[in-house]
């Protein structure tokens, strides 16, 4: 009985990116070339790891772009319009929508959008943000407060204009003596 090597990172089928009438040699009637090259489309390994356009995918599915666009990698396209989203890679992830009024959109498993982000920047969160610091530097200076208004609102004011009791002067010196008690 013959002995047949099995080893999980040989190829299982690898479709080729040639001409129905290419040929490994000889002429291609569809190209009229003497020789066409032969490069693999799509490897499938015994081990399930699949590459588009790489005969040794590293991942479960490995694809590497065929062009330096944005249509490099992954195309995914509405079938109602022409609206579609790219992911690609070129040293970084970018993520690219068509439409005008496009938004990205993060989902929780009862199908909630928990954070989206439109065409103009602006971010918003169904829960709270955190992070280690937070910079909002329109109208920022030296010596003013963030004040918010009811509706979430904020804006960076000078301390003696907010619409409050104000504790403080301009200058920092109380508005008039403050008695603590217990």
């Amino acid at each position: 009985m013959p002995q047949y090597l099995w080893a999980y990172t040989m190829p299982l089928y690898r479709f080729k990116s040639n001409h129905l009438g290419c040929h490994r040699s000889g002429f291609c009637y569809w190209c009229r070339n003497i020789r066409h090259e032969q490069k693999n489309a799509v490897t499938i390994l015994k081990n399930a790891k699949t590459g588009i356009k790489t005969e040794a995918p590293l991942a479960g599915l490995h694809i590497k772009g065929v062009e330096a666009t944005t249509n490099a990698h992954i195309r995914l396209e509405n079938n109602a319009n022409a609206d579609y989203g790219n992911i690609f890679y070129d040293g970084n992830m970018k993520f690219i929508n068509s439409g005008a009024d496009d938004e990205y959109q993060w989902f929780n498993s009862t199908n909630v959008t928990t954070m989206s982000l439109n065409n103009n920047g602006n971010l918003n969160l169904l829960g709270k943000l955190s992070a280690p610091n937070i910079q909002m530097t329109t109208g920022a200076s030296n010596g003013r407060v963030f004040q918010s208004d009811a509706s979430g609102n904020g804006s960076w004011v000078n301390v003696n204009t907010l619409s409050t009791n104000n504790l403080y002067n301009s200058n920092g010196s109380l508005t008039s003596a403050r008695t603590i008690t217990e």
